[in-house]
């Protein structure tokens, strides 16, 4: 596989499901991006990571330099009643303690919970999500809103005055 100029190029690409060539792939992070993107990979409601098998090309046949990249597939951010979410941390809605509401230790991180005050939808990122293999990396995830959120949401827009940030 050359190029026009005749150099050789491309990287296999494979997380266990099948290989795939990415002759434009100019590094093994790039394939391994490529790879996830390509099979469509819809993540729903939270953050994933997968590890892909990155090979590049090899005119004879020695395909023994594997690299093994990490690839976090973001989540589907849920639609909102407005044009963008505003993601906000009222401690009646997500608790915690005044100086830092919605913020709890997790493992060798923290969990931070937001609630959008448009639509009740909760964010919650977690700063050492297990990654199934020993690691840890930083995920997202979106939760349905519950009648605490959206209690909250319409006492927002009972109050709404046009002031921006609104604080509980």
């Amino acid at each position: 596989m050359t190029d026009k100029t005749g150099k050789t190029n491309g990287w296999w690409a494979d997380d266990g499901t099948g290989p795939a060539f990415f002759s434009d792939a100019e590094s093994a992070s790039e394939a391994a991006q490529e790879y996830v993107t390509g099979a469509n990979c819809a993540n729903g409601l939270a953050s994933t990571m997968t590890k892909v098998l990155c090979c590049p090309y090899s005119e004879d046949g020695d395909y023994t330099r594997i690299t093994t990249v990490d690839v976090i597939i973001p989540p589907t951010e849920p639609p909102c009643t407005e044009d963008k979410h505003d993601w906000q941390s009222p401690i009646n809605v997500v608790g915690g303690i005044s100086e830092s509401p919605g913020v709890y230790g997790h493992g060798g991180g923290v969990t931070i919970t937001e609630v959008c005050s448009h639509c009740g939808w909760y964010r919650v990122q977690d700063t050492w999500a297990d990654d199934g293999y020993g690691g840890h990396y930083d995920a997202t995830e979106y939760r349905e809103p519950d009648s605490a959120s959206l209690e909250w949401v319409e006492s927002v827009s009972d109050d709404d005055d046009d002031e921006g940030y609104i604080d509980d």
